[in-house]
């Protein structure tokens, strides 16, 4: 989670403002997107190919072009399979440039920001997107057969169960999971939202961030890229049953559902994404292949250093292994690289500093390998 956000923080999204969009499909349709792989393809892609219409041709009307492909549009879309009472229901984040590139006469990218859209555009964006997903996908197979059940079927039941909100398994399957509702003190929704629906697909956005803002992006990284379940807000209640809160409550003043282990475990498992179900995708300008990616994302070419001098020292104390007795190799100073490292990553996240002494400031060296079991169990190694 944290490692991810640093990388598209630093080294994928460009510094220009940017738009957070969200778009949820009809129920019917949730159950088919969280097994099939190509069905969730052309939700994510028509989402896409929707926005980057609304932004070429907003854009060819504030910029006089002379074509809507002279504007590129670039993405990165999270797909989040659950929402907040652990039910499998796909939906896209989407983290969009509130802007476009466009090559000017010498040949080189610039942005192009653009106004904030209105009602009239998000209905748009909804109803192209709803408009290619029903026409590409076979509604037929949704509404009749269903292979997934014939191969898979418990592993169907465990899905159709979580996206109903049902209980899989135990005296109650089939019902409706029991659900805590709290007062609700009837706090008006905030005005600066803009949603559209159009046939059961739902798309809104609230949030744009400055492109100087690198800890707003990071921040909003990291919530997208966060697991579907946090355990601090799962207890145990005295019959032995889960309780599960959520972090805000819904519309109607539910603030918790209440499961028990076995349901909680069918419902983990359908928020499992399939083999070769890639959670992240990239689009438009970001896409790995694009022509105009390596012009746009940040590049570096700064050398694998860090915030340390006493870091670049060897690992070990003197210049040969204790273990092999062979001699240390010595660190070639080298390109960055795209993800950070494990130390470097607890560093920027915890403020530990792993390599580091945290009595003299000195260099952490290896003093000793404890390969005796019984040492390791009993805390007897010594190994200080």
């Amino acid at each position: 989670m944290n490692d991810l956000a640093i990388h598209l923080t630093e080294n994928v999204m460009p510094e220009v403002p940017t738009r957070h969009w969200v778009c949820t499909a009809p129920w019917a349709l949730r159950y088919r997107l969280g097994y099939d792989r190509k069905a969730c393809s052309l939700f994510v892609r028509a989402f896409c190919r929707a926005l980057s219409r609304s932004m070429q041709q907003r854009a060819n009307q504030e910029l006089g072009l002379a074509s809507v492909t002279d504007a590129q549009w670039g993405a990165v879309t999270f797909i989040q399979r659950s929402d907040s009472a652990l039910r499998l229901n796909p939906h896209l984040h989407v983290i969009g440039l509130d802007g476009v590139y466009v090559r000017d006469e010498d040949g080189k990218l610039h942005f192009h920001e653009l106004p904030p859209p209105d009602a009239q555009e998000v209905g748009r964006i909804a109803l192209w997107t709803a408009e290619r997903v029903l026409r590409k996908l076979d509604l037929g197979e949704v509404d009749g057969s269903d292979p997934f059940a014939t191969d898979e079927p418990l592993l169907a039941h465990c899905y159709g169960a979580s996206t109903q909100g049902r209980e899989a398994i135990g005296p109650r399957q089939g019902k409706p999971a029991v659900r805590l509702i709290e007062p609700t003190d009837d706090r008006p929704r905030r005005s600066e939202v803009l949603i559209a629906q159009a046939d059961g697909f739902e798309v809104y956005t609230d949030r744009r961030i400055d492109a100087r803002d690198r800890q707003r992006l990071y921040s909003l990284c990291r919530y997208l890229a966060r697991p579907p379940l946090a355990q601090d807000r799962l207890q145990k209640l005295g019959d032995g049953r889960l309780c599960y809160r959520f972090k805000k409550p819904w519309a109607d003043g539910t603030a918790a559902v209440v499961l028990t282990p076995v349901d909680l475990i069918a419902r983990l498992c359908a928020l499992v994404p399939p083999p070769r179900f890639h959670l992240i995708r990239f689009s438009g300008v970001l896409a790995p292949h694009a022509t105009a990616r390596p012009e746009v994302v940040p590049r570096s070419d700064e050398t694998d250093q860090t915030d340390h001098p006493q870091l670049l020292l060897p690992l070990f104390g003197n210049d040969r292994c204790p273990a092999t007795g062979r001699d240390a190799p010595t660190r070639k100073s080298k390109r960055r690289p795209s993800r950070l490292s494990w130390s470097k990553l607890l560093a920027r996240v915890f403020l530990i500093d792993v390599p580091v002494c945290p009595r003299c400031q000195g260099s952490m060296r290896i003093v000793e390998f404890v390969i005796n079991r019984s040492a390791v169990l009993d805390g007897t190694g010594t190994l200080t």
